[in-house]
């Protein structure tokens, strides 16, 4: 997930680990971010840990990454709206699956085009997932400092917790 700002972009240590492994020219300032302490091994500890860049270049990078969950984007829709775009991506998913198998077997560019985009389909919707586990209380990780969590995130969590503990009614 990404958060981008006037003056930032905070980014998941999750979506960084993907993106070393797609194709794009990432900018120089952005690996020497991310490995400025030396090696970094991201796993269920601290793949939801932010990182923040204050490059303008980096800043401009993140904002054009459309397989990235943008958290702006989303804080202030309904999980049902959430839900009906990670179907909409579902849909894309199969129609590029039905794509590629009519593409020739000597026209590796376009299989490899294709693959690429059902892979970046598939991160996006596992993101969309994570950010609804995130809304409803059942996957913990803290938002950086100053970025408000969505007043639906905590509205969500509130009706959660009064279906499980319903007010006592006093006779």
């Amino acid at each position: 997930m990404k958060i981008i700002t006037d003056n930032a972009a905070y980014i998941q240590k999750n979506d960084l680990a993907y993106l070393t492994h797609t194709d794009l020219a990432i900018p120089e300032s952005i690996f020497r971010k991310i490995f400025e302490k030396g090696i970094v091994i991201i796993n269920d500890s601290n793949r939801y840990e932010f990182i923040k860049f204050e490059e303008a270049s980096a800043i401009e990078f993140f904002s054009n990454i459309d397989w990235m969950i943008d958290y702006n984007s989303l804080k202030d829709l309904t999980d049902g709206e959430i839900i009906k775009m990670g179907q909409n991506i579902t849909k894309k998913m199969a129609t590029l699956a039905q794509k590629i198998d009519s593409i020739p077997k000597d026209d590796r560019k376009a299989q490899l085009d294709i693959l690429t985009e059902f892979k970046n389909l598939d991160f996006k919707l596992n993101s969309l997932k994570d950010i609804l586990l995130f809304r409803q209380g059942h996957l913990k990780f803290k938002l950086p400092e100053g970025i408000e969590y969505s007043q639906k995130c905590q509205g969500d969590i509130q009706k959660l917790a009064r279906k499980f503990f319903p007010k006592k009614r006093h006779n």
